[in-house]
């Protein structure tokens, strides 16, 4: 009988081939999740909409529209927690209407670079603080693989 090298390597290609299958579906993955948020029935014309997962950590954020629609993108699968902010639209007191360089945590205001100051502080709508703070929003959502919608209806 003659010794063969290849016939053990396919075996062992042939094996982690079939690993590799197997783990493409187990945990991992990203997601978009597109939806609108409304605050008393009525469209946020402004803000942002964080996807928070365990622990806190690969925190998506995505704006929230004029028309109250968001689109988030590179969103973990799994459960999440989900925070709604308009706080970075707020002008700061004294400031005549014109809001903060800065979002709440010190981060860049994500609306400043795009639109005027004005239009800004016009698109400003006060909402509960609860919101906010993703442990305390009551908003939960469990995002699946592929690209999803998720309204989020505020009150």
């Amino acid at each position: 009988m003659r010794f063969s090298p290849w016939k053990g390597s396919a075996r062992w290609v042939g094996l982690l081939a079939l690993a590799a299958m197997a783990t493409v579906g187990c945990g991992g993955g990203v997601a978009t999740v597109t939806g609108k948020v409304t605050y008393k029935d009525k469209p946020l014309k402004g803000g942002t909409v964080s996807f928070v997962p365990p622990g806190g950590k690969n925190v998506k954020t995505g704006d929230i529209k004029e028309d109250g629609s968001y689109r988030v993108d590179k969103v973990p699968v799994g459960p999440m927690k989900i925070s709604v902010d308009t706080r970075s639209l707020k002008p700061p007191p004294g400031s005549k209407g014109r809001p903060g360089n800065t979002a709440p945590g010190g981060q860049k205001n994500p609306n400043a670079s795009t639109t005027d100051p004005g239009a800004m502080a016009a698109r400003y709508v006060e909402i509960p603080d609860k919101y906010a703070d993703p442990e305390k929003s009551g908003l939960d959502y469990t995002v699946k693989s592929g690209t999803q919608e998720h309204d989020l209806p505020l009150k």
